[in-house]
């Protein structure tokens, strides 16, 4: 058998689309060879996958925007099915190395310092999604698997998703008092998130409310200072009510 990577002969897919995709010049990374055909198939996997879907996305179009041999997808992925699986993974990898997993005992923490740790891993992940350029790619191919869940969502959540919200409800229910895995707490968190990605997939009405061309640096400042001014003032109400509860029973 020869295991020569086929995608190194010139690509028989068409060209490149004009200009880059979000995702080519970041972090998704290039290291020569087989692994560079690798995390260009991925890039343009991602960026397309997100665009179109999975089912309208044609393996051709991945590779003419990739800028490889059609052959580099089955030699590198076994397929269609396991390139979106290598995009959702590489997209786990790439937020967690950004935001960095939380890696605390929340137990042995007072209120004030989980508060803080909360506040932060929400501005982490806003400035993620709403400062890194590559952000409009990977919000895209992630909004499609929430709509409409593929087994490439099982590997989001198993590895993303899952263990980072379960944290950051660990940090709020200890901040406030509260059951961590009560549905109060997994609603308030996950509405914590959200008003961070408002501002990413709301981005257009963001616009052209706030009157805004763009998001930039002390434009992200503003929308993260105002959600953490939100965050503490529900975390104050919510461990002033809990502490009521908790005094007023026999």
């Amino acid at each position: 058998m020869n295991d020569r990577d086929p995608s190194s002969a010139s690509a028989a897919s068409p060209a490149p689309p004009t200009g880059a995709s979000p995702v080519a010049a970041t972090s998704l990374g290039r290291s020569g060879g087989g692994d560079d055909t690798r995390s260009a198939l991925i890039r343009a996997g991602i960026d397309l996958f997100g665009r179109q879907g999975f089912d309208g996305t044609k393996t051709r179009q991945i590779a003419g925007a990739a800028g490889v041999n059609i052959a580099g997808i089955a030699y590198h992925f076994g397929g269609k099915a396991g390139l979106h699986r290598a995009c959702g993974e590489t997209l786990a990898d790439l937020i967690l190395d950004y935001v960095a997993p939380i890696a605390v005992d929340e137990t042995a923490l007072d209120p004030d310092t989980a508060a803080d740790l909360f506040v932060a891993g929400v501005e982490a992940m806003g400035r993620f999604m709403l400062g890194r350029p590559e952000a409009e790619s990977v919000a895209r191919f992630m909004v499609r698997e929430q709509m409409d869940p593929s087994d490439t969502f099982a590997i989001l959540y198993e590895r993303l998703i899952h263990p980072r919200h379960a944290a950051m409800c660990r940090l709020f229910a200890r901040a406030t008092g509260e059951d961590p895995g009560s549905e109060p707490v997994v609603i308030a968190v996950s509405a914590m998130f959200g008003q961070v990605m408002f501002f990413r997939v709301g981005r257009a009405t963001a616009l052209a409310r706030l009157g805004w061309e763009v998001i930039d640096a002390p434009r992200l400042d503003c929308i993260l200072a105002v959600v953490a001014s939100t965050i503490r003032a529900t975390i104050a109400a919510r461990r002033a009510a809990a502490s009521a509860s908790s005094g007023s029973r026999p």
